[in-house]
């Protein structure tokens, strides 16, 4: 057997440019990136200045590659990188909200710098790295795994971001589809039903008046109206005076007819407006925070919510690709799952789709597919026969309420 072998550039093959430079992890040292200076001594990145690294702002880098004008082969730091996001955020009966906070920098740490590598004059490699940035003050993510898509500048309401996160794995092996270090998710108090005060035959929801034969309320009550019989769910109010009751910013100027998102899709409020007789109850915090939507109109201007990271001790978790909505138009989707996994949650995986839930403590050694029952969620949402469902806990049986092709809404029995 004959060997050949190639002649290139007169037998002399060319040492790596001046500025080449090998990156790597140091297990040892809590996955601080490493790289070797010109005497081949290894130096933590780190450790400011980095000398093959351009420090940049996101906008001066987003310039560089619309006018072709990066580096191949160049490692630029984002200095001023923050996972700005809407957060979810969900009126009483589960319909996306038109105004969402437009959530960033996050208190606890602030910037959170990313370094990336050019790979042509006008793209960069998906791999990122959060360094140990000393001298910004900050220690960043440096075990995690990220995948960043610096070119999404606009957020699904058309909103300026500094390029997205879209997935992440951390140093505890949990995996997601968005930066689940920074990202927080509201979850609003719940209210329980308690004495009946009388009768609701008309609400305004443009006005906040109501009418009816109500007793006993005061300024700042909570009060559920039963409208699950006819809505599938009840609504919440809060009081103002004897005549009306807090109206959300969506309706103070008239309800609009949609609303378009800036991927193309659409939202169309509900007029929650009814002049017909449901009884109405008093309702008292229940001290837990599981409510992924608002129960009462207007209960986030009243902090009555809290804000929690998707995992708290958790670890071995895989949430399954929600994000393939990344890349396809569908109505009333963020590109968020709005989860959040309470203490204790491990080796979990998670299907397609699952979204909008809240897990409480040990949740443990679970595999989720796409129809669920027998499942003791508080507000979850999942798919039953092709339909976007709610299940909650009735006196003998849990049960679900969905909304069919026909927009008709359904409430079946599901086995314990």
């Amino acid at each position: 057997m004959s060997i050949i072998i190639k002649t290139i550039q007169n037998s002399k093959i060319t040492s790596p440019n001046d500025n080449y430079i090998k990156l790597f992890s140091n297990k040892d040292d809590d996955g601080i990136l490493y790289y070797k200076d010109s005497k081949g001594v290894c130096k933590p990145v780190g450790e400011l200045p980095i000398p093959f690294v351009e420090s940049i702002s996101y906008n001066e880098l987003y310039k560089l590659a619309s006018e072709n004008n990066m580096v191949a082969g160049t490692h630029y730091l984002i200095t001023d990188f923050e996972s700005i996001y809407e957060q979810p955020d969900y009126y009483v009966d589960g319909t996306l909200k038109t105004k969402l906070q437009l959530k960033g920098k996050p208190k606890h740490w602030g910037y959170q710098p990313l370094l990336v590598e050019a790979i042509s004059p006008s793209d960069i490699s998906v791999d990122a790295y959060q360094i140990s940035y000393i001298a910004g003050g900050y220690s960043g993510f440096t075990k995690d795994k990220i995948k960043y898509d610096f070119k999404f500048n606009r957020s699904e309401f058309n909103r300026r971001t500094k390029g997205r996160i879209f997935e992440c794995v951390d140093e505890f092996n949990n995996r997601t589809d968005y930066d689940h270090r920074t990202i927080l998710f509201r979850r609003y108090q719940n209210y329980i039903m308690t004495d009946k005060i009388g009768e609701i035959t008309n609400y305004n929801c443009v006005t906040g008046e109501i009418m009816g034969n109500i007793i006993d309320i005061k300024t700042d009550d909570i009060i559920i109206v039963d409208t699950f019989t006819d809505l599938g769910y009840n609504i919440g109010l809060k009081i103002i005076d004897d005549s009306h009751v807090v109206v959300d910013n969506l309706y103070t100027n008239g309800v609009p007819l949609e609303i378009t998102l800036n991927n193309k899709s659409k939202i169309i409020p509900i007029n929650y407006s009814f002049e017909k007789k449901y009884d109405c109850y008093l309702a008292t915090p229940s001290g837990d925070y599981t409510s992924y939507r608002e129960v009462y109109f207007g209960q986030g201007d009243s902090d009555d919510y809290i804000e929690l990271f998707t995992f708290d001790t958790g670890y071995n978790n895989v949430l399954g690709n929600y994000s393939h909505n990344y890349n396809r138009v569908i109505n009333n989707v963020l590109l968020l799952p709005n989860n959040v996994f309470g203490m204790n949650a491990h080796s979990n995986i998670i299907s397609d789709d699952f979204s909008n839930n809240t897990i409480g403590i040990n949740f443990n050694h679970n595999t989720i597919k796409c129809v669920v029952s027998g499942v003791d969620f508080t507000n979850a949402t999942y798919v039953y026969h092709d339909m976007n469902c709610d299940i909650f806990k009735g006196m003998v049986k849990n049960r679900l309420s969905f909304y069919d092709e026909t927009d008709n809404i359904n409430i079946v029995d599901i086995t314990d």
